[in-house]
């Protein structure tokens, strides 16, 4: 292994009795190493000084001490590509419970550990030559002039390249194909499988912006098959929303036949707001059928059972008719004791008591009304 490493950066390393502790400057293309052996003393690491996360001593905290390093900068023309590091790993044997694994990182927290990360990385766009290390690490970068870069230059903290040559895969069939995998195995909780936050800077003007215009963003057409998001969990809430939001918690300006569908189990209600919005449920656009269509199976379509001035008010609607009802449906009032209803059969108007006994009719066609009791003119109702 160490012969590959001298191959590779074209150096000679040190024996275990002699590891470096200092760094080393290569000829070519401004690549600054470090490798010390792998029994080394705290007081044997290297002081370096990370690109774009370099500890101000007195002002940001002490000198970090790495046990291996690579420090570099590009040296070649704008068509040519400059990596500073390459793992290349072929694998065609170990089917099938053989693990193969291109690039390994494990860190174990003892009792008395501080912070620990597996891996930290750090990237700047439009950075300039900062603050520096006496050995002429990069350091810290100051900002540049915004707008000094090409737009089509992209700046890129991860990207996976994923490709499946084999066969599909879903939750139930094919291989375990993904393309990020969290795996918790612990006796305790955690706070967050994915967890997001920033601490924004100023523009140069005194203007600010938020870190990023959108926290996930799914872009393709052929990219999803199934769905954007998937919970097969037993968590208490499927998708929580908190903060203050301009628009909307929730915004579906897709095309698709439902903007909002609900299936399954639900013990108490499809939909449940406890909200103190000044409108419960608001609906706008133009509706070629109905604003609200109810196909259901249900004892009543609609009921009712809140603290109002008014339980339907259509008194600044434009529509003719405010209440069309089916040949033979009741109207009924005080419950469903008094009720009046229309018989197309008959073309009169029927009224009926709480015992549902009819006590006057009126004929459509001729206008005349039979009454079951007197009639009472010129009389106090």
């Amino acid at each position: 292994m160490r012969g590959l490493i001298a191959c590779l950066f074209g150096v000679a390393l040190a024996g275990a009795a002699q590891a470096q502790t200092t760094p080393q400057r290569m000829n070519a293309p401004l690549i600054m190493y470090g490798f010390l052996s792998h029994n080394v003393t705290p007081g044997g690491f290297a002081e370096v000084c990370p690109a774009a996360n370099c500890p101000v001593p007195g002002i940001t905290g002490n000198r970090v001490r790495s046990g291996s390093f690579l420090n570099g900068e590009t040296a070649l023309d704008a068509d040519t590509a400059e990596w500073l590091g390459v793992d290349s790993f072929y694998v065609n044997t170990g089917r099938p419970h053989g693990q193969k694994v291109a690039r390994y990182i494990g860190l174990v927290q003892g009792p008395n550990a501080g912070a620990g990360w597996t891996l930290n990385t750090d990237i700047v766009r439009n950075g300039v030559p900062g603050v520096s290390h006496d050995a002429g690490f990069i350091g810290t970068p100051a900002r540049g002039t915004p707008g000094a870069m090409d737009p089509a230059s992209g700046t890129v903290g991860y990207e996976l390249d994923f490709s499946n040559f084999d066969v599909d895969s879903g939750v139930s069939e094919g291989a375990f194909t993904v393309g990020m995998y969290l795996h918790n195995r612990s006796t305790h909780k955690s706070l967050a499988g994915i967890f997001m936050s920033n601490l924004q800077l100023l523009k140069l003007d005194g203007s600010g912006v938020a870190a990023w215009e959108h926290g996930i963003l799914m872009q393709g057409p052929t990219l999803i098959n199934g769905s954007a998001f998937y919970d097969t969990t037993n968590s208490s809430v499927s998708f929580k929303s908190e903060g203050t939001h301009a628009g909307a918690a929730f915004y579906a300006n897709d095309t698709s036949p439902y903007g909002l569908e609900v299936s399954g189990d639900h013990s108490t209600s499809s939909v449940f707001l406890t909200d103190n919005a000044p409108r419960g449920v608001q609906i706008a656009g133009t509706r070629s059928v109905a604003a609200i269509r109810d196909a259901s199976v249900a004892p009543v379509g609609v009921s009712l059972i809140g603290t109002y001035s008014q339980a339907i008010n259509t008194s600044t609607s434009t529509a003719n008719i405010a209440l069309a009802t089916k040949a033979g449906q009741k109207v009924c009032f005080a419950g469903i004791t008094a009720c009046a209803y229309y018989d197309t059969a008959a073309h009169k108007w029927y009224f009926s008591d709480e015992n549902n006994v009819v006590v006057f009719s009126v004929a459509m066609t001729s206008g005349n009304a039979i009454f079951k009791g007197t009639v009472t003119p010129s009389a106090t109702p």
